[in-house]
């Protein structure tokens, strides 16, 4: 169905509706990745724009460390079909393609 990490986080990637590219839904929230430095990839909420959402993923690629950065301002995103999490998207987590959160992100510019 979804991805669990050990540190209890549910994860899966779904197609964005808006420009093709992949949003990371954590425990229900929605993420679009915002930038990569170094090993390093950060993930804001989708609800940032449109709400003010402080809400940060960060993903860090060497340490594969996940963790989450300030509360959401809603509720989950319900509209959202869990579906497998199917091979090819190990591949996207070995790419980097989701963010780790470290704790020292104050070169994270919001």
């Amino acid at each position: 169905h979804y991805l669990q990490l050990n540190n209890g986080f549910q994860i899966d990637f779904i197609d964005s509706k808006k420009n093709g590219g992949k949003l990371l839904v954590i425990n229900g929230f929605r993420f679009f990745r915002n930038k990569k430095r170094g090993s390093r990839q950060y993930w804001k909420c989708s609800n940032y724009y449109k709400e003010k959402c402080p809400a940060i993923a960060i993903y860090d690629e060497t340490t594969l460390n996940l963790r989450l950065c300030h509360q959401h301002k809603h509720v989950t995103s319900n509209d959202i079909e869990i579906k497998p999490f199917l091979p090819k998207d190990c591949a996207l987590l070995d790419e980097g393609h989701i963010d780790s959160l470290h704790d020292d992100i104050d070169d994270l510019k919001v």
